[in-house]
């Protein structure tokens, strides 16, 4: 039995600056290999036109990197009576489970709270949290493992997810 389910999918607004931002590196880039196979003369000396291509072009792999993996990236999770279940595609492939025996608690962060952790987005094994998995929004449940080990989900339905956990302790 699922006692709570929901899919995150990164929100529109994260795509139009990314978007915005890209297209103005390829502008440059565009710009920048015209002047370079001399195709049109932009009067660019020749040293930093090389530099902007070299700069263009890798900002232009990464934003594309940015845009396929973040129309790609979303946050399942599910909580039935014996375990929690997440995972974060594409980053994770293969669902997580926790078993209701390994959680010691949980409770609900807010954004005040999220800023100590450095942001939205997913962080594994660097600095003081080893495990934060959030897609968009200031809500997040903290959930501390019988082993000590921490992990922060995002919500955007805070005290279902929280409902589902207390269900699911309860069946202990």
């Amino acid at each position: 039995m699922v006692y709570f389910k929901e899919k995150q999918k990164l929100q529109k607004s994260g795509f139009t600056i990314v978007g915005i931002v890209s297209s103005l590196s390829l502008g440059v880039f565009l710009f920048t290999l015209l002047e370079y196979f001399q195709i049109a003369d932009f009067s660019i000396p020749g040293k930093l036109n090389y530099t902007l291509l070299r700069i263009s072009a890798i900002l232009n792999f990464y934003f594309v990197y940015m845009l396929i993996s973040g129309s790609l990236l979303k946050l399942e999770t599910y909580v039935s009576g014996s375990s929690l279940r997440f995972r974060m595609f594409p980053f994770i492939g293969k669902f997580r489970e926790f078993n209701r025996d390994s959680i010691h608690s949980f409770e609900i962060i807010n954004d005040k709270k999220l800023r100590e952790y450095s942001g939205w987005n997913i962080r594994r094994k660097y600095g003081r949290m080893k495990n934060i998995f959030i897609v968009h929004g200031s809500k997040a449940i903290k959930i501390n493992m019988t082993d000590g080990q921490k992990i922060i989900l995002g919500t955007q339905k805070p005290n279902l997810f929280a409902k589902g956990l207390e269900r699911m302790k309860q069946f202990n």
